[in-house]
């Protein structure tokens, strides 16, 4: 008998040790009542297991507890790339006849990608290229191989070749991302008629830039 109430003070709480002995004596004595059963052993049994719950309550409720908040961020970033480089073809220009006078421009477009972070509104530039103002009228111009021949063009914002498309002020282009999948931006070109040049392929690299 000693050596179960040892194994049962032992497996007892700190702040229990002051309740463990009516609680020993009272579980010996719902040991012996089972040990004959009938109807008023088994009530007087529930009575002292009620009687034993309501003195371990207080001493288990006796544990603390602290809450606090925890504060969680990450931060977005804004970014923008491009993700495709495109080439932008003219159709074929004809200074003898299609395109011979000014009132006959020669008309393009390309689509470029720009993928931006949600909710960024950014700017995308045109420089002039590697050849600006070689042809009157035109801010730009396209050189035939190593010579001198130079084709002028421009790029606009509309398809109406309103807004000259440059890389400061209000030539730039304004996009707002309103999400992060590539998003088309069409580059409307124009090359103005009545310009006399030899046959060959012209060409011209400009930078595009997206400022965010």
């Amino acid at each position: 008998m000693l050596m179960h109430r040892q194994r049962f003070e032992s497996a007892l709480p700190g702040p229990m040790k002051t309740q463990q002995r009516l609680v020993f004596i009272s579980v010996i004595f719902i040991r012996r009542l089972a040990m004959k059963k009938s109807k008023s052993n088994v009530a007087v049994c529930l009575s002292v297991a009620a009687l034993i719950g309501a003195l371990l309550t207080p001493a288990l409720s006796l544990a603390a507890v602290r809450s606090q908040n925890m504060p969680v961020q990450a931060q977005v970033n804004v970014n923008c790339s491009f993700t495709s480089t495109p080439t932008m073809s003219f159709p074929s220009y004809d200074p003898a006849d299609l395109n011979a006078l000014p009132a006959n421009p020669l008309a393009g477009s390309i689509g470029v990608n720009v993928r931006c972070t949600q909710g960024a509104i950014v700017t995308i530039g045109i420089d002039t290229g590697a050849h600006p103002g070689a042809v009157a009228g035109s801010t730009r111009a396209m050189q035939l191989g190593a010579t001198t021949n130079r084709l002028g063009y421009d790029f606009y914002h509309e398809g109406t070749f309103t807004t000259l498309w440059t890389n400061s002020g209000g030539g730039l282009y304004s996009h707002t991302a309103i999400n992060n999948a590539p998003a088309t931006v069409t580059i409307h070109g124009r090359v103005p008629g009545g310009q006399d040049v030899p046959a060959g392929t012209y060409d011209d690299i400009v930078v595009v830039t997206v400022t965010y």
